[in-house]
């Protein structure tokens, strides 16, 4: 269920009575056109996370939603021949399809139209104004309204060309506020000196020369435009839509400020805004940084899939062999940090191993206790393998994440199934059931605690896919918290297996796009 809802998780406190909390964002997204792989993308990775901490007793709160101000806004609404928000209400609900098919959950759904956002924002604004943060001026330069911002002669392409969109920019000079960036220089330096702060560190070094030429004050109002927040002190001007939208991270919140600092997850297109210009906004209000978690392009050819290239793959050709299975390609695909290729031949590598791996495993092991009259509700004793090797894999995934490994986390899951599937081979239950069943039924027992683990860790990726899984064993374990106690009776299916197992990745001939 993906709909907006608040969330009920129950508090789980560390040693000193404090509550363990992640508070995961993506973006906000543009609304000019339909949501696109890009998206998916990055949302399902804060679905992944967030679920998979959760799992792990935290509670969590995780936001998305969607940027609807700003020039682009209006040019695209103007294109409809629509207001910008009679424009804008077409095109949000499109974001909560995606969220609904993708098997998203969210704790909250902002609108920058949203009125108490708009609140904030202006709030925001007024207080950097009598703080001194902020100051009228005139600005004159080379503006891309797809990317809503301004970029210097050494960041553009031949022929005054946008670097990420590939069209020309246009000669922009009106009068602005600016905001003092210049004044945190030093406190953002400091904040990249951290190790945390950036995932994966390689974006850090890509940051490094423009922060080593200094910080000049920003531009964050327009005169162009009237799509945006009002200047609570000046109506001519209105937000920039860039300093607009990061506020969002704050007011999606909703009060529960608790949460605070966030995890942003984000492309790497929209690092730099985020990475200098949001901790200094947040120094100026007394807020901690958060950190942020940043990944690559997904691409066709080699070429970044975009809106504008008209080359992007929409959300229903992605889940067109499951969406589970389009989750779990997404997740496995893409390298930490690098830019991934989608075409047939990836997906259906990708779909084989969740069936040999996973499939094959749960069908044959399910099939030999149904078949064998197995009682796995007994207690057998636990192979030391299997206990290593269980306790290994969740300290290994929960390091990887921790660091935003995110494939690699999913690889290491996969391990542990590769893992039981040779333990299955070496031990050859079903020949071992016809002259000692009582062996068959701890080598078979043993099997089960492995696969309950491999499914609940699977699950944060491919939710309705390993509730199907887990229901075939009737597993009580709701998280991986109740698996870390391998006594807990949590573990154990709850009585003898009576579902015919079902094969969750039939096999397809041929994978195509």
């Amino acid at each position: 269920m993906s709909k907006e809802k608040e969330t009920n998780t129950k508090i789980t406190k560390s040693k000193k009575g404090v509550s363990k909390m992640m508070y995961f964002t993506t973006p906000i997204y543009y609304v000019n056109d339909a949501p696109h792989i890009g998206h998916v993308f990055t949302t399902v990775n804060a679905d992944f996370l967030t679920r998979f901490y959760k799992s792990l007793g935290y509670d969590t709160y995780f936001l998305t939603g969607t940027d609807e101000h700003g020039q682009k806004i209006a040019k695209a609404a103007q294109q409809a021949n629509k207001t910008p928000r009679e424009f804008t209400d077409t095109i949000v609900p499109k974001f909560f399809d995606v969220l609904n098919k993708m098997h998203i959950e969210i704790n909250h759904f902002i609108r920058t139209t949203d009125p108490e956002h708009e609140a904030l924002v202006q709030k925001w604004f007024q207080k950097f104004y009598d703080n001194g943060d902020i100051y009228k001026g005139k600005y004159k330069g080379k503006y891309c309204v797809d990317c809503e911002g301004y970029y210097g002669d050494d960041e553009l392409l031949p022929g005054d060309l946008c670097p990420n969109h590939k069209k020309p920019v246009s000669v922009m000079e009106e009068e602005t506020y600016f905001f003092k960036l210049s004044k945190y220089e030093f406190y953002v330096k400091e904040l990249f000196a951290k190790k945390d702060f950036i995932l994966p560190e390689k974006y850090k070094g890509e940051a490094h020369q423009r922060l080593s030429q200094g910080l000049k004050d920003v531009s964050i109002s327009r005169k162009s435009t009237d799509w945006g927040v009002k200047v609570p002190f000046d109506k001519e001007h209105v937000v920039w839509v860039w300093f607009d939208a990061l506020i969002n991270y704050i007011s999606g919140l909703q009060g529960k400020e608790q949460y605070w600092p966030a995890t942003h997850i984000l492309g790497k297109d929209i690092f730099w805004f985020h990475a200098v210009l949001w901790p200094a906004m947040l120094k100026a209000m007394n807020y901690e940084p958060p950190r942020f978690f940043v990944h690559g392009w997904w691409t066709t050819n080699g070429t970044k899939m975009s809106k504008s290239l008209n080359n992007f793959i929409p959300p229903e050709t992605l889940t067109k062999y499951g969406v589970d299975e389009a989750r779990y390609f997404l997740l496995r695909q893409m390298p930490c940090g690098e830019d991934s290729d989608f075409n047939s031949k990836f997906f259906e590598e990708r779909y084989l191993e969740l069936s040999n791996t996973v499939g094959n495993l749960i069908n044959r092991v399910a099939i030999i206790a149904q078949k064998n009259y197995i009682d796995l509700t007994k207690d057998y004793p636990i192979e030391k393998s299997i206990q290593i090797e269980i306790d290994k894999t969740i300290k290994e995934v929960k390091d990887d994440l921790d660091s935003f490994k995110v494939q690699g986390a999913i690889m290491k899951i996969m391990s542990l199934g590769q893992f039981l599937n040779k333990y299955t081979n070496d031990t050859e239950p079903w020949k071992l059931v016809k002259t000692n069943k009582e062996k068959a039924s701890v080598v078979v027992y043993n099997l089960v605690l492995g696969i309950n683990l491999l499914t609940l860790l699977l699950e944060p990726c491919m939710p309705e896919k390993m509730k199907e899984a887990r229901k075939i064993f009737r597993f009580k374990a709701e998280k991986i918290t109740d698996i870390y106690i391998l006594s807990t009776k949590k573990i154990k299916p709850e009585k003898v297996l009576e579902i015919e197992p079902k094969i969750l990745f039939p096999m397809i001939m041929k994978f195509e796009f």
